[in-house]
């Protein structure tokens, strides 16, 4: 009788030491998800940080454009469609941005499904800095725009004084 309780102590005891390692290796498991979440969360606050940063560029730029359409008429026209060509890729950036909060809140919220998840992010993510960087592209296009339309403005500006001051004599 005491024989077989010990064999079952021991037992007890071989099942105790598996569930106390089965334990550590959910809890590694577990860390290993919140630290790959918590990378995931820092790439999308990143990307979020970059498309906060090209919107204000971008609509700065908008605001410079505007100021060049009310010089001059002729420029107004080419102003207006990049203006709203921009603002459409802003929109497009704005929707995907709150995309990517709302499934930061997800993945936050049921991490048991991180790992299967996780490719889908960082496909997202890429997409999202591909985007970026062809609006970045699209910003120095409008940029340049911009400088080229000051510099005409300058010359019609300095063209219709000339032609003022030889009307007026």
């Amino acid at each position: 009788e005491t024989a077989r309780a010990e064999k079952e102590l021991e037992q007890l005891r071989l099942e105790k030491q598996r569930l106390q390692t089965e334990t550590r290796n959910l809890e590694a498991d577990k860390e290993h998800l919140v630290l790959e979440s918590n990378e995931m969360s820092k790439r999308v606050q990143s990307v979020e940080e970059r498309m906060i940063a090209m919107t204000a560029e971008c609509r700065k730029m908008e605001e410079t454009s505007e100021e060049l359409q009310q010089k001059n008429a002729k420029l107004n026209a080419q102003l207006e469609r990049e203006t709203a060509r921009a603002e459409k890729e802003l929109e497009q950036l704005r929707l995907e941005k709150q995309r990517l909060q709302t499934e930061t809140r997800n993945l936050e919220a049921d991490k048991e499904h991180l790992v299967l998840e996780s490719n889908e992010m960082s496909k997202r993510v890429q997409s999202v800095e591909e985007r970026m960087i062809a609006m970045t592209a699209e910003c120095r296009k409008m940029e340049e725009t911009s400088e080229e339309l000051q510099q005409k403005n300058a010359k019609l500006n300095a063209q219709l004084e000339r032609e003022t001051a030889r009307a007026e004599k």
